[in-house]
This record gives structure tokens, sequence and C-alpha cells, in this order.
């Protein structure tokens, strides 16, 4: 049975109008980021034959928590998968779901920023009577790195391992356009030792061999990666703007490791930015 966490009552037309001309006067929105980690891991579209809307769901509760408040619509918790297909049942997700005006309204907002679920932004859009359209990866220095900080939250693995020695941050997305134009831009950042590599070939794949034949197809998938002392700098962007403890402990983890240490990787990443 799902679990409702925080309930919220059905506005009226009077209270919607305040509720969005509150958020509209308030300069703390970060609404790239938002639709960055739409873009990664929500919903936009038809949420059955009667509504629209936008959906999250995620294992990580700071993200959905934060629209939940914003748009004063229900947190809730789904109930545990407990099917025989997995080895172990997956982790309870929290989701939130936004429909109606509240869906209008953060659509027009996410529209300008979002690059991956562009197609059902603006069906979307249109169901709700709007015909407006809006730039298309025009995105300025500061929008795009929060923009790639909801995105590398939602998309994104922040990997931390004192026993591997193993540090590094990877992207991981099926639409290839995204992720070169990910990286220009963090070329034009000044991000230069990263690199794209292909995940997964498409294809037809065992769901989870040991436990069941079920297949299943997947799109290609590439990954776009960072590496090494690379990160010291890629980190010290974004780590402030992080909301979900776990992912922001291990970057706070990984740049006290870096900081410290020097030796022949270090002299050869510095001879090289500033060979740039």
């Amino acid at each position: 049975m799902n679990n409702i966490i925080k309930k919220f009552g059905k506005m009226n037309d009077e209270q919607l109008d305040q509720l969005f001309k509150s958020l509209d006067e308030r300069t703390d929105i970060n609404w790239p980021y938002i639709a960055g980690w739409i873009d990664g891991d929500g919903f936009i579209g038809a949420l059955n034959k009667q509504s629209y809307g936008i959906t999250l769901k995620i294992v990580d509760k700071e993200p959905v928590e934060m629209l939940s408040e914003l748009f004063k619509c229900s947190l809730s918790q789904a109930q545990m998968d407990k099917r025989a297909i997995f080895k172990s049942p997956p982790k309870r997700r929290y989701y939130v779901v936004i429909r109606g005006k509240k869906a209008l309204y953060l659509a027009k907002k996410i529209a300008p920023f979002v690059m991956e679920k562009t197609k059902n932004l603006y069906k979307t859009l249109e169901y709700y009577g709007c015909n407006e359209k809006f730039p298309y990866m025009e995105l300025n220095k500061e929008d795009f790195i929060n923009y790639l900080v909801g995105f590398s939250e939602a998309e994104g693995c922040f990997f931390y391992s004192k026993e591997l020695n193993n540090y590094n941050y990877c992207l991981a997305n099926s639409n290839l356009n995204l992720l070169t134009y990910l990286e220009r831009r963090l070329k034009q950042l000044g991000f230069f030792k990263f690199k794209i590599r292909t995940l997964r070939k498409e294809g037809f794949y065992f769901f989870n061999k040991n436990i069941t034949d079920k297949i299943v197809y997947k799109k290609t998938s590439y990954r776009l990666e960072i590496h090494g002392y690379a990160l010291l700098d890629f980190y010290n962007l974004i780590k402030d703007k992080l909301i979900i403890n776990r992912k922001k402990e291990k970057v706070l983890a990984t740049i006290e490791h870096f900081k410290d240490y020097r030796g022949t990787a270090y002299n050869n990443y510095m001879r090289d930015k500033l060979a740039l």
C-alpha cells in the first residue's frame, strides 16, 4: 500500500492564483535545477485519459519533497515491489504528482531549460491550451550549471571508493546529442578531462538472468565521464548546489581526498590544464 507522508487538499481558483503569485515573487527557486531533475528522472505527459501532468518518483526524498512543498501536492512513498523477478526488492520510492493548472504553471517555468523531454512537455502545454514556444538549448552559463546539477543528481553517479582508489563522475543517457551538448558546454567552462563512451549497445537483454528468463529491449546507452583531478574543479563548482545528502557527501569526500594529494597524476593534469 502507498504511504501518504504529507497530504495537501484541493485548491480553488483563488487559492491557485495566490500560490502562483507567491511562486512568481520568490527569488530562491532554481527552475533550471528543477528542469534538470524532471528531464532526468521525471515524467511529463498523460497521467490518464483525463489529465496531463508532471511526476517525480525516485528513491531520494529531497527533490520530491521540494516539489511537494512548492506546489502543495501530496508527498507519498510507493509500496515495496516484491515481485520474484528481483533478486532483492528495490528501495521504496518517494513520489509527487502535479496536475491541472499547477502542471501548466510548472511546465511553463521549466520549458526554457528542458532538453530531453521537450516533445511531451509541449504536448502537456497544448493539452492545457498553451501554444507558447520557448527557447531550446540557449542556456546561459549560470542556468546551464544549475540544469546540469539537477540532471546529474537524477541521472549521474558520484562514485567514491577509498578501498578501490576509484573516484569518478559519470552521466548515463541514451540521448547522445544531449551528452554531446553537455560535453561542449563543459569544454567552454574549461573542463577538458572527460570523455563519452558507449555503455551498452541497442538490443534485447535479460532483465535479471539469475532470477528470470524475462527479456527487455534497451536503447544504446552512452556515458559522459570525468576522472581524477578534473573532479576537483568540477565538484567545487557544483558542491553547494546539490541537495541530495548522500550524493553531496561523496562529492565532499572526493574533494577532501584530492585536495592534499600530489604526485605524477596531479602534475600531468596541471600541465595539460595550463597548456589550454
